[in-house]
């Protein structure tokens, strides 16, 4: 896995993120947006940017990645290009590793996306209406790791967190510039308790979060966890 893009399988979906805000993403989306000359006012990091260009990319380059990929909406001021392909199983964890694979290539290897660009600059769409139209959950608001972690017990098991936003501890900075995290509240859990367990998580760097919270003793957590853990371990709480 590389250090700006994650994928989390979940119950009926693979989801694929990729942190916008990676030095090598940023510039190589500003060449896209220069060479495009299409410009979204509110487009500070280039998703809307990355998305168009991307559908292009695989309705020309990988169609059964095209046909498949459901790319969420973003929020306001959004760092995280956040997609998903719809069930699980061999052919889907197979797309999702080829949208890895050609992503990683067109950012090691740029000059292939700015050359798709001058040749197909008649052909290309950047509507973000038809960009978006397919995705449905419009509720996710990818702004960088921590709804990462939001966007994975989505996937997992919807109907066991209640999630609010949280201004006690732990008080390391969003990624947004708000000093707070989340606060989760399983609905339900492993332990055979019977009322609410709460969790709070920061994020502390690109891939990582801090977690604080669970039950007195030794399953009350406090650690720097990558996201990936973060999530299995509320899932299994």
């Amino acid at each position: 896995m590389s250090e700006y893009l994650y994928t989390y399988i979940g119950k009926d979906c693979i989801s694929i993120n990729i942190d916008l805000t990676y030095p090598e993403i940023a510039s190589v989306g500003e060449r896209i947006k220069e060479i495009s000359d299409y410009y979204y006012e509110e487009d500070d990091l280039n998703i809307s940017t990355w998305q168009a260009f991307l559908n292009n990319y695989f309705r020309f380059n990988a169609p059964e990645i095209y046909e498949k990929l459901k790319v969420i909406p973003a929020s306001d001021y959004s760092k995280m290009y956040c997609a998903y392909i719809e069930g699980v199983n061999e052919e889907t964890k197979a797309l999702a590793k080829k949208f890895v694979s050609i992503f990683n290539d067109l950012i090691e290897n740029e000059e292939k996306a700015y050359s798709f660009l001058e040749q197909n600059a008649n052909d290309i769409d950047w509507d973000r209406c038809s960009t978006v139209k397919k995705a449905r959950l419009d509720a996710i608001a990818p702004y960088g790791i921590c709804d990462y972690v939001l966007y994975g017990l989505y996937l997992g098991d919807p109907g066991k967190f209640t999630v609010s936003m949280s201004g006690d501890y732990p008080t390391g900075p969003r990624r947004t510039g708000d000093d707070s995290g989340y606060c989760i509240e399983l609905n339900h859990n492993n332990h055979g308790v019977e009322h609410p367990i709460v969790f709070q998580i920061t994020s502390t760097g690109p891939d990582t979060v801090y977690v604080q919270g669970g039950l007195s003793g030794t399953d009350y957590v406090e650690a720097d966890m990558d996201a990936d853990s973060a999530i299995k371990l509320l899932l299994a709480f």
